[in-house]
């Protein structure tokens, strides 16, 4: 019996950690956007280990491949895909850590711009 409870409780707690309303995900997006900005950053100063930040923009973008499904604004889902392709640039280090530091703050702000 505990295990179905355990199993039911997780189905149900999967669900509801990816926002459905736009302000919402919106804020979500900027958040992202946010973290990755600064991730980029540290990139470029050359705080983190290219491991670290590989992982840590996978991760992100993990984040934002759960949010895309819910997305329904045609604006925000192309802040998602912008940050999106900032992240893999950031994965693959083909993208400046400054410029993509710029475009991740620019997608943060736009999104939190939404949420308002």
């Amino acid at each position: 019996m505990r295990r179905w409870s355990l199993v039911i409780c997780s189905l149900l707690l999967s669900g509801c950690l990816v926002p459905s309303e736009p302000a919402k995900q919106a804020e979500e997006i900027s958040s992202i956007s946010a973290e990755g900005a600064l991730l980029a950053h540290e990139v470029g100063e050359r705080d983190v280990t290219g491991t670290f930040a590989r992982v840590h923009a996978e991760a992100l973008r993990t984040k934002l491949s759960q949010l895309e499904p819910k997305v329904q604004v045609d604006t925000l889902a192309r802040l998602l895909r912008d940050a999106d392709a900032e992240f893999a640039a950031l994965e693959d280090e083909s993208g400046g850590a400054g410029e993509v530091e710029r475009r991740l703050e620019r997608i943060a702000k736009q999104a939190h711009e939404l949420a308002k």
